[in-house]
């Protein structure tokens, strides 16, 4: 009878940790899907926030591209006026020759 009790009461230690170690392994895989979890909403926010950027940096090179059209716009109305003040500086000086010949 001895036995049969050491038998009985080896099996129970055993189911005892044998449920304690499921019970463990529960946790700890609770604990990796948390930590998955988490790591996959990490990514999401740092994508949106990529993607947030990357509006942005869309909508300054458009700011850009605007800005240099009309600097380029710009420099070709300096040239007409440097050309009309060319001219006018000719036209001021044939006046000033047609003075002085009068």
């Amino acid at each position: 009878m001895a036995d049969l009790e050491s038998v009985e009461m080896i099996e129970s230690r055993i189911n005892l940790l044998s449920s304690a170690m499921v019970e463990q392994n529960n946790k700890l895989k609770q604990k990796l899907q948390d930590a998955e979890q988490k790591h996959l909403l990490s990514a999401e926010i740092v994508l949106e926030n990529v993607k947030d950027l990357n509006g942005q940096v869309a909508k300054s090179v458009e700011t850009l591209h605007m800005i240099i059209k009309k600097c380029e716009l710009m420099e070709r109305e300096i040239k007409k006026s440097e050309a009309t003040l060319c001219e006018l500086k000719e036209i001021s000086s044939m006046l000033d020759n047609l003075e002085s010949q009068i």
